[in-house]
């Protein structure tokens, strides 16, 4: 059963001369699974990708990815790193996984097209730093008006630097 998990069992059947019911029987009593594994999972390709999972279905709802089942097919895979290989960031994936999308998926990574930067509007509020006005502690992003509420005042840790103890 070396084609258990590639091809239907009914294709496997047909090869064997057995019916599909009992090549689903011993795939079953075999590897423990009858279906087809072929492909990616959403979930697995996010991961190996370092995207959302939101992203990947965003992928899938545009149709830059096929669906065959609930699984990525390998030849839509390869198209989508052809086409949009400038969405995926390099710099959140391994070394591996970059050799892999550039020799066997055929990754065209294109620096010149412009992807919207998405963290641009999401992550702005974190290029501002404001200052607590009871304390004085430099507060980076939206954790300033969190830090503000719940502020106690200004900790007095004495002179900074100095050799007093008391």
């Amino acid at each position: 059963m070396q084609f258990g998990g590639e091809y239907p069992a009914r294709m496997i059947g047909e090869k064997l001369h057995r019916s599909e019911r009992a090549v689903r029987l011993r795939l079953l009593l075999q590897i423990g699974s009858s279906s087809v594994r072929d492909g990616f999972t959403q979930s697995d390709l996010s991961r190996d990708l370092g995207v959302s999972p939101a992203t990947v279905r965003r992928w899938v709802k545009v149709e830059s990815l096929k669906l065959r089942g609930r699984r990525i097919t390998d030849k839509s895979f390869q198209e989508f790193c052809r086409a949009h290989g400038s969405e995926i960031d390099f710099d959140k994936i391994s070394r591996e996984m970059k050799v892999w999308l550039m020799d066997e998926m055929g990754l065209i990574r294109n620096p010149s097209v412009d992807v919207p930067d998405k963290w641009h509007a999401i992550r702005k509020h974190a290029r501002r730093t404001r200052s607590c006005p009871r304390c004085g502690r430099q507060i980076r992003g939206n954790a300033y008006f969190r830090h503000v509420k719940t502020c106690r005042g200004k900790v007095d840790l004495g002179p900074v630097g100095s050799d007093q103890y008391f």
